[in-house]
């Protein structure tokens, strides 16, 4: 995938993992993560909560070249998340998979 396509499919997938926020202990645009903001550690921690996320939305970025439907984008979130939380259900990357497969479709990264 060349670069300027694979910035874009980072926007993207980022940007529906933002609205969707699967990972209930990360950190978020719009909120805080679930620490404490008395704890000295929690600046070094908040960042980490982040790259973490970012890391795996890389992760399904690099993936892309194998997403050829629906299901393979809905397995690809699935398995990237469970990796952080096992507590994220295949319902809801069954609906946000969808989304997301064919806005990646539209911008050209499948």
């Amino acid at each position: 995938m060349k670069r300027k396509l694979e910035v874009e499919a980072f926007k993207e997938v980022r940007k529906v993992v933002h609205t969707w926020k699967p990972i209930a202990w990360a950190a978020y645009d719009d909120d805080e993560p679930d620490l404490d903001p008395s704890d000295p550690d929690y600046e070094s921690a908040k960042s980490m909560l982040e790259d973490e996320l970012n890391s795996t939305i890389k992760s399904i970025v690099k993936q892309l070249h194998r997403v050829k439907t629906e299901n393979d984008m809905i397995f690809t979130l699935h398995r990237a998340f469970t990796e952080l939380d096992n507590r994220v259900a295949k319902i809801d990357c069954t609906k946000y998979g969808k989304d997301l497969f064919y806005t990646l479709k539209k911008v050209g990264a499948i």
